[in-house]
């Protein structure tokens, strides 16, 4: 847990990490800044003001909610990258999800915004990835295709094609003869 010099920002890390979830976890009207003062009063014995409990929350609940809310972001961006359909399609509904709890608030949080805003330009770029990757793919099999063409008509290719072996060997073979790289 970062320091700083206030009160609160001295507090033992069990403590601080009490006043965190306090500020970040349940209804909203107990995340307030009063609610989470009388808070620490009754719960930790420590007097504070709202002005230290905001301090406390500029300082450090809102860089931290700003770094869980970047690595959620690339995780979900790995997720999005690495899974399959199931698992892509899930990471979206997520996003969705997450949008609408967003603009379903009356007063939205800045840093969430932000954040959504980052998950939906990286899945964005996922998309034009993925879009950019199906044309590779079709580019590559067009080229397939006409190689084929130009080696159907080659005399090493049809003694390939026409011996006696399984296909794997025959692939073996065309590969040696087609690509100068084959065994690398």
């Amino acid at each position: 847990m970062a320091k700083d010099k206030s009160v609160l920002g001295n507090l033992p890390e069990e403590q601080q990490l009490l006043i965190v979830s306090w500020l970040t976890e349940g209804p909203r009207e107990q995340r307030e800044y009063i609610p989470v003062r009388d808070r620490i009063e009754s719960e930790l014995g420590v007097k504070v003001s709202k002005t230290s409990v905001a301090d406390y929350y500029h300082k450090i609940v809102r860089p931290l909610r700003l770094r869980s809310a970047v690595e959620a972001s690339k995780a979900l961006t790995r997720a999005m990258v690495g899974g399959g359909d199931i698992l892509r399609d899930g990471a979206i509904l997520q996003c969705q999800q997450k949008a609408f709890e967003i603009l379903a608030e009356d007063n939205p949080d800045p840093d969430e915004v932000i954040a959504y805003l980052g998950m939906t330009l990286d899945a964005q770029k996922i998309a034009l990835k993925r879009e950019e990757l199906g044309l590779k793919k079709r580019q590559f099999q067009v080229k397939t295709c006409e190689l084929f063409v130009q080696w159907s008509a080659d005399e090493r290719a049809k003694a390939i094609l026409s011996s006696a072996g399984t296909n794997k060997e025959k692939i073996e073979r065309l590969g040696q003869a087609m690509f100068e790289d084959w065994n690398e």
